[in-house]
């Protein structure tokens, strides 16, 4: 694994040969995936870095103007660039935050001086999104210090597919954080859960698991990228069929079924109960 030293020198030499214009386009297009992907209705205060040309850095410019045309209710504040300013007093509901670098645990390169990292650790109610360029993934990790604070996620210019169809199903923002590899793992943690048999369920928890399994499905069915979890998904599923009882009506009702289109065939999880009682 790299330093961060080393991984800063490459990195910040790659952003600054980019071009203007190479930087414009993504700017663009993260501007795009901003405005699709945040419920911006549930945001009444935002933290927008402020984003410096000479460094190409991607542009938060066009987003604040953005904010402030479609979005007037929502306070916005932006940094100054000193490393020695010093932290708001306010709680925000959202931080978007420079990354230089990142890895696939959401972990963060910044450039050094560590102003974020203390001041997302400030922040236990933000939802902390990094920006960056899709290049700066560093594959092997990026080393991690005890005071080094972890994203929610990443945005980056090359649209994600799978967050777009989870935004426009207007699924809860710690779904879209987490993605398809949350869903994933919630179901197999399900299929782990009713294997030992002896733990009893909350109703309204089950039914979470199986909306879960839903719109893994939805996925599955509409969004091409999403055909890497199969052998996962299809694992957990004998798993869960196995452990579980099978139910005459579906969980959730007979009525909410035929209304969504859910079969027995197709969406046979709802058409499964746990093997001991509800609590």
């Amino acid at each position: 694994m790299a330093s961060k030293a080393e991984l800063r020198s490459t990195l910040e030499a790659r952003r600054r040969a980019l071009t203007p214009d190479e930087v414009a386009a993504a700017s663009r297009a993260v501007l795009e995936q901003l405005q699709q992907t945040v419920d911006w209705s549930s945001v009444g205060s935002v933290h927008v870095y402020r984003s410096v040309p000479e460094w190409g850095e991607l542009d938060t410019s066009a987003l604040v103007e953005w904010l402030a045309e479609e979005w007037p209710e929502i306070e916005v504040v932006q940094p100054t660039l000193s490393k020695d300013q010093p932290f708001p007093e306010q709680q925000f509901d959202l931080i978007l935050v420079p990354a230089l670098g990142f890895d696939r645990e959401n972990n963060r390169l910044g450039l050094g001086a560590g102003w974020y990292d203390r001041f997302v650790g400030q922040q236990p109610r933000a939802r902390k999104i990094g920006i960056a360029y899709e290049w700066a993934l560093v594959e092997d990790g990026i080393p991690v210090e005890p005071w080094d604070m972890k994203l929610h996620r990443i945005i980056t210019p090359r649209a994600d597919p799978i967050r777009l169809h989870l935004a426009r199903r207007e699924v809860g923002e710690h779904v879209i954080d987490g993605g398809l590899d949350y869903l994933v793992r919630g179901w197999e943690r399900l299929a782990a859960g009713v294997e030992g048999g002896s733990k009893q369920w909350v109703w309204e928890e089950w039914m979470n698991y199986l909306d879960g399994r839903e719109i893994i499905q939805d996925l599955l069915d509409n969004v091409p990228e999403s055909s890497a979890v199969i052998a996962a998904v299809e694992q957990a599923d004998k798993r869960f069929a196995a452990s579980t009882t099978p139910t005459d009506e579906c969980e959730w009702g007979e009525e909410n079924a035929t209304r969504r289109g859910w079969t027995r065939e197709k969406n046979w999880w709802y058409w499964r109960k746990p093997p001991t009682p509800y609590e």
